[in-house]
């Protein structure tokens, strides 16, 4: 990444909108400690972005922002940024940005102390990346929020556990069965056993269960 970004500097064209892989770029800089340099090209993006007005990468760059407040020890501060700029942009024509801003903003609000903040976020990315068929994302954050929750959920099959959170992420019958490969009817068969084993009545209930005690 640093070699794209060093041949887009020579060759004049650092235009974020032809292809924005800058945000992932900031991150992997901020992820391997090169906070200072992750600083530098985030500044020199976001003065291209904004020059161009290249306005499809504001919420990635936003992301990545938020990722390096965050690694100062600002995760409240860069959790409280992103949050203003997923409400910003919800319409986003990429759907799946949207859903990486959730992801991220799960992250931080867990280094940030906020469990039930962290939950919703995680949720809400969840949901979106089931909604997009993005099956390896979905796992992964399914995976981050079965970790949130510790043990609560003990018990559970994989499928089980990742039906449930698909209902607290407020995916449909429909949704669940497209996101885990199930028929309709399988969908509805696990709902029906899991009602009656946790003692639940509706979809909400079941949503609460990995809720901490």
């Amino acid at each position: 990444m640093r070699e794209a970004y060093a041949l887009d500097q020579r060759l004049g064209r650092l235009d974020p909108g032809i292809l924005p892989w800058h945000a992932d770029f900031i991150e992997a800089l901020v992820g391997a400690g090169a906070r200072a340099e992750a600083a530098e090209v985030l500044d020199e993006v976001e003065k291209h972005a904004h020059h161009l007005d290249r306005r499809v990468v504001f919420l990635g760059l936003a992301r990545a922002r938020a990722v390096l407040t965050a690694a100062t020890g600002e995760a409240r501060e860069g959790a409280e940024a992103l949050h203003r700029a997923i409400e910003e942009w919800q319409d986003h024509p990429y759907p799946l940005e949207v859903a990486r801003a959730y992801y991220t903003l799960g992250g931080l609000e867990r280094r940030a102390h906020r469990r039930g903040a962290a939950r919703a976020a995680l949720s809400e990315a969840v949901r979106r990346y089931a909604t997009a068929e993005a099956h390896p994302w979905r796992e992964v954050a399914t995976a981050d929020l079965a970790r949130l929750d510790g043990g609560r959920g003990a018990g559970l099959s994989e499928t089980e556990r990742r039906i449930v959170e698909l209902v607290r992420a407020g995916a449909t019958n429909r949704e669940i069965a497209r996101a885990l490969f199930l028929s309709i009817k399988a969908v509805e068969a696990n709902l029906t056993r899991l009602y009656r084993r946790l003692n639940v009545r509706n979809r909400s209930q079941l949503a609460r269960f990995l809720d901490p005690e």
